[in-house]
C-alpha cells in the first residue's frame, strides 16, 4: 500500500494536535461512562425535544401554502393570446369550484415565461 503522504508522519502521541484532542475529549469521555444512565437520559430528552419542531417543518414542507396559493401555469411560445385566455378561463373556472378556494387563491395571468409576470398582458 502506498500513501500519498510526504513528509515523516509525527506519532499519535507527539502531534499537538492529537495531544490536545485527547487533553479535552478525556475528561468528558469519563464524566459520560461514569453515569451512563444519566447520559443516555438526555440525549432521550434532546431526541424528544426536537421531535415536535422537526415534525412540523416535515409537514410544512411538503404542503403547499392555503394563505396565498398563486397559479402559474407553463404554456408553449407559440401559443396565441386568445388560447391562453381560454385555458386560464378553464383553470379559473376549476379553481374556484375547489373546496377552499374562498382563502384567497390568487387566480392564473397569462405570461409568456410562466412566472404570471404579465408579459403578454393578463388575462
Amino acid at each position: 500500500m502506498v500513501l500519498c503522504i510526504r513528509g515523516k508522519i509525527i506519532p499519535e502521541h507527539r502531534n499537538p494536535l492529537n495531544r490536545f484532542l485527547i487533553w479535552a475529549y478525556r475528561p468528558l469521555i469519563a464524566g459520560v461512562m461514569r453515569w451512563k444512565k444519566l447520559t443516555i437520559l438526555l440525549a432521550l430528552l434532546i431526541l424528544a425535544a426536537s421531535y415536535y419542531p422537526a415534525a412540523g417543518w416535515a409537514v410544512n414542507s411538503c404542503r403547499p401554502s392555503t394563505r396565498n396559493p398563486a397559479v402559474h401555469a407553463r404554456h408553449l411560445a407559440g401559443l396565441s393570446v386568445t388560447k391562453a385566455a381560454e385555458i386560464l378561463q378553464t383553470q379559473n373556472r376549476i379553481i374556484k369550484n375547489l373546496p377552499g378556494s374562498r382563502l384567497g387563491v390568487r387566480q392564473g395571468r397569462a405570461s409568456r415565461n410562466g412566472d404570471g409576470s404579465g408579459t403578454a398582458g393578463d388575462v
